[in-house]
């Protein structure tokens, strides 16, 4: 069971004040017209949601404005949050259970997202639920990837299984897993390579990768987690989608939250991929990972308040 880590507002200021400004006509208009519409159609766009989100809130709107018989703009303004709580509310099956088997995260997403940071943060947050980890340095194949985990193991005092640059990173993981088993531990965490090379298909190898955890731990103990950065752009998404396709991704992991300022592209990211975000990034320390909340996301956005309450 996760803790429901507070969400400290300040993470989410720049964005929030963007959003706040870009609405602001929105949420001031008096009545139900056609510049309404429109201002709700240009409020979405510059927030970054994407043309497929804005048309389906749009389009959903409409209808229930039609079929409620809804005058006032401020009921309408509570239904779009409930519409885009809808859209981020997908079910997330991330559960570490106490029992003898360990649970294991495949962590995958294309090189730059900040995988190997983001597992060290993704190990420290299971740490404050007193778990024990194991880390699995499985990409081989980008220099210094291998070293690059270890460090980040010793600052959090994690031992990594790892073997030499350029082996067979399947068997890296099944190690990683076997070692998890054998020492009794809650979590392993396997790192894997971000981009395609000579050798073999990136895919591939990740599936190969994900059979071989398998070979140990029955499936539903293995989750694949793909790490996105938040200023992800259209061909950013398109790789993701290649990923959750062939891999059967179980959640995302939405790193640099605190580079961006727009914070749509969480909706887009959701439905385009339809795949829940477990947790997000919002920062550069150990600690900044927290669990994703959409009811507290969708709220903090909207809010003037600087001291909104956990959800």
């Amino acid at each position: 069971m996760f803790n429901n880590y507070r969400i400290h507002s300040k993470v989410l200021d720049k964005t929030r004040a963007l959003w706040s400004t870009n609405f602001l006509p929105f949420i001031k208009s008096e009545k139900i017209d056609n510049e309404f519409w429109d201002i709700l159609e240009e409020s979405l766009y510059i927030s970054d949601v994407g043309i497929d989100v804005a048309s389906f809130l749009i389009e959903k709107l409409h209808v229930i404005a039609k079929e409620k018989r809804i005058n006032e703009t401020k009921e309408l303004i509570n239904i779009l949050k409930n519409e885009m709580i809808g859209i981020l509310d997908s079910p997330n099956n991330l559960s570490i259970n106490d029992n003898k088997i360990p649970h294991v995260f495949l962590i995958v997403g294309i090189n730059g997202v900040g995988k190997t940071t983001t597992i060290a943060k993704l190990a420290k947050y299971y740490q404050l639920e007193r778990k024990n980890i194991i880390l699995g340095a499985a990409d081989t194949f980008r220099a210094g990837a291998i070293e690059q985990l270890k460090v980040w193991g010793d600052k959090i005092n994690v031992n990594v299984v790892s073997h030499e640059e350029g082996s067979d990173p399947a068997a890296v993981a099944y190690d990683t897993v076997n070692a998890a088993i054998s020492r009794k531990l809650d979590i392993g965490i396997i790192d894997t390579a971000g981009r395609l090379h000579t050798k073999t298909n990136l895919m591939e190898e990740l599936k190969k990768i994900k059979r071989s955890i398998c070979k140990l731990i029955p499936e539903n103990q293995l989750s694949v987690l793909i790490v996105l950065d938040s200023t992800i752009g259209q061909n950013g998404l398109t790789q993701a989608e290649k990923f959750t396709s062939n891999l059967g991704c179980n959640g995302i992991l939405l790193t640099k939250l605190d580079g961006t300022s727009k914070g749509g592209i969480v909706f887009s990211v959701v439905k385009t991929l339809e795949t829940p975000i477990c947790f997000l990034g919002t920062g550069e320390s150990l600690s900044d990972l927290v669990k994703f909340n959409s009811n507290y996301f969708v709220n903090n956005l909207f809010s003037q308040d600087d001291n909104l309450k956990e959800v």
